[in-house]
């Protein structure tokens, strides 16, 4: 049994069938391995860099996930380990239902288009039968953490049946021998409600399956194409940039919903639904930003280059603050592309392209810098990201107290 309290400290302890705290009894000999502890103690620190989120198959495997300890305690387990605060580790799950997710989206799209070339609702029916074997594996013959990144491809399923079957209704074969009023009402009303929608009805077991919350890439989506259907059945031609101000603003609104489920939780904060939705955030943020600053950027504007720096700035900010890695990767990736430009214009400024490749390395060093002025180990180890960016949380309650005592004597 695993016992865990989240206090100033984390009491570990792994106790057998009949109570006992298991450990192993076998004598190490001179030159072997000393036997795992049967009980640990965590800091909070190291359970935020090391352990949030991260599944473990055995105890051995958990234990070698830790730092090494600089306190003389024989019950901590000093595994050989850098001063890394991360470690890199992917659901081998996840991998897979990658690999089955692209598979499934090129069976169903190809399958819907040549039954549809032949007869729209050949289309139609293969695809509802499609969706609902899709629905009996995931819900009846796969795992749930395997599940969790299939769950996508039914919402798209019922997107696809839905506008063959608006198409159908209407009479025609294509959406190409509409006009764009009328195939913005079929798009929206046939295909886009019904798959945000069922998103929406899938996701309301979250708090009991957490590993469905990647269903909030289906409503963020549905929820952004709204806007230009919307628009084009109005009348109004939704170009490019219109398109991505609406998308940049729904990044700007998820991102503050899973702000909002970092710090008051509730009943649907899982850190599953938390990670999900502030990674289809910053991404949207990024993306909108970059293509609205496009052409600015492009023609050297100083004003854009500073707008796009704050905006991966404030991306990096926030996902430093909710200790998610997805949003600093943005960032970095961000900082790279300033670097470069700053490298290419002192190129061009001096005729040297010497200048490029030192500048860049001062960009690197800069970096640097600036990572560990933001980012101190000592910082880190302490207190959890949140708390270094805005204040301590609140003080631990006598009753948690005494129960980290209970377990931790």
């Amino acid at each position: 049994r695993l016992k865990a309290l989240q206090h100033h400290r984390f009491a570990l302890t792994m106790v057998d069938g009949d109570g006992s705290n298991s450990s192993n009894e076998e004598e190490s000999d001179q030159g072997k391995q000393s036997p795992l502890p049967g009980s640990i103690v965590i800091t909070q620190a190291a359970f935020e860099a090391h352990l949030r989120g991260v599944a473990f198959a055995s105890w051995g495997e958990l234990l070698r996930a830790l730092p090494a300890e600089e306190e003389d305690d024989d019950s901590s387990y000093r595994a050989p380990r850098g001063e890394s605060e991360s470690i890199v580790k992917i659901d081998p799950m996840h991998i897979f239902s990658w690999a089955a997710t692209f598979c499934i989206q090129l069976s169903l799209w190809g399958c819907v288009y040549l039954a549809t070339s032949e007869n729209i609702y050949y289309g139609i029916a293969a695809t509802v039968l499609y969706g609902i074997v899709l629905w009996l594996v995931i819900t009846k013959f796969v795992s749930a953490s395997m599940a969790g990144m299939l769950w996508p491809n039914l919402p798209c399923a019922v997107a696809v049946a839905g506008m063959l079957i608006g198409i159908a209704a209407t009479g025609t074969n294509k959406l190409q021998e509409m006009d764009i009023t009328d195939s913005a009402k079929v798009v929206l009303f046939s295909c886009v409600i019904p798959q945000t929608l069922s998103a929406m009805y899938w996701m309301l077991d979250l708090p009991k399956d957490p590993d469905r919350a990647v269903l909030v890439c289906n409503v963020f989506l549905g929820v952004w194409a709204m806007i230009p259907l919307v628009a084009a059945i109005f009348g109004q031609d939704p170009g490019w940039r219109f398109i991505n101000w609406t998308l940049l603003g729904s990044g700007f609104w998820i991102s503050g919903v899973a702000v909002r489920l970092f710090v008051v939780p509730g009943r649907w904060g899982s850190e599953e639904l938390v990670s999900w939705t502030l990674n289809v955030g910053v991404l949207s943020v990024f993306v909108g930003t970059a293509n609205i600053l496009m052409d600015q950027l492009v023609n050297d504007n100083l004003v854009a280059w500073l707008l796009f720096a704050l905006a991966i700035a404030a991306i990096g900010v926030v996902g430093r603050a909710l200790n998610r890695t997805a949003p600093v990767l943005l960032s970095m990736i961000g900082m790279i592309i300033i670097a470069l430009r700053i490298s290419f214009a002192a190129s061009f400024a001096t005729g040297n392209v010497l200048a490029f490749f030192l500048v860049s390395g001062v960009l690197g060093f800069a970096i640097i810098l600036f990572a560990h002025r933001c980012c101190q180990h000592s910082s880190s180890r302490s207190q959890p990201a949140w708390s270094q960016l805005f204040g301590e949380g609140g003080v631990p309650t006598a009753a948690a107290t005494a129960a980290a005592e209970k377990l931790n004597p």
